[in-house]
């Protein structure tokens, strides 16, 4: 598997200045970059610009005047007049690898600023959503293997659970409702909610842990969950 990239590459998934912060952080020497560093140097940008736009000043005469030289390169030597949106790469990373399918920017806007982690939506954090995402799958892709029925292993009784989820999911109309009807689910069919929660999140988000479930039912849609969840349960094993 390689993952080297160029910038060009680099580009697809992460802003100008980061990869301008990767040339001029160290401008002698060989270095071995992989996709799987371009979130550190996305937080490191957003780090050196909070420090540029912030009052407080380093003890270190000389580091400050570094560190706010080497922002003003990464920015072309035009600073903004106000900081840009600053939020972790891998949370947006994160979150748009559980955002329902073409509607990642919508969820992925909504979970941050209801998270507190950003004030509002904006063409910047759009832009952020966007390469994260399609970074996400990127690594994806050339780490994890692919996927098999992740059902199969479950048990009769987790496998009943969630089909009655599924049927009673659609009659939903807010969060809590959706929780009540996982734990009915878990509880009419004797499971176990590590069992129940584990088998549906592998279903909706390919993984065994994932977002609060009534949230994100509801906004991914109670009848796309419904129908991804029986697709799941009717698949060939």
């Amino acid at each position: 598997m390689n993952l080297g990239l160029t910038p060009q590459d680099w580009l697809a998934y992460a802003s100008p200045e980061s990869l301008r912060l990767l040339m001029f952080k160290r401008i002698v020497g060989a270095r071995n970059i992989s996709i799987a560093d371009i979130p550190t140097y996305m937080d490191e940008f957003d780090e050196l610009e909070s420090r540029y736009f912030s009052s407080e000043k380093d003890s270190n005469g000389l580091k400050d005047a570094r560190l706010r030289g080497l922002y003003e390169y990464t920015v072309l030597t035009r600073p903004p007049d106000e900081p840009s949106v600053h939020v972790p790469y891998r949370q947006v990373a994160d979150l748009a690898a559980v955002a329902p399918e073409g509607a990642i920017l919508e969820f992925v806007t909504k979970r941050l600023v209801a998270h507190g982690a950003v004030p509002n939506g904006s063409p910047e954090l759009s832009r952020r959503i966007e390469w994260a995402a399609r970074w996400g799958k990127a690594v994806h892709l050339a780490v994890l293997p692919a996927k098999e029925n992740r059902t199969a292993s479950a048990d009769p009784a987790t496998l009943s659970a969630l089909r009655a989820f599924a049927d009673a999911v659609v009659n939903c109309h807010t969060p809590e409702d959706v929780q009540s009807a996982a734990f009915d689910a878990v509880k009419r069919n004797e499971t176990t909610t590590a069992k129940f929660f584990s088998a549906v999140y592998s279903i909706l988000v390919g993984a065994e842990r994932g977002p609060r479930l009534g949230p994100y039912v509801m906004d991914a849609g109670a009848a796309k969950v419904r129908e991804k969840i029986l697709a799941a349960l009717d698949q060939p094993t």
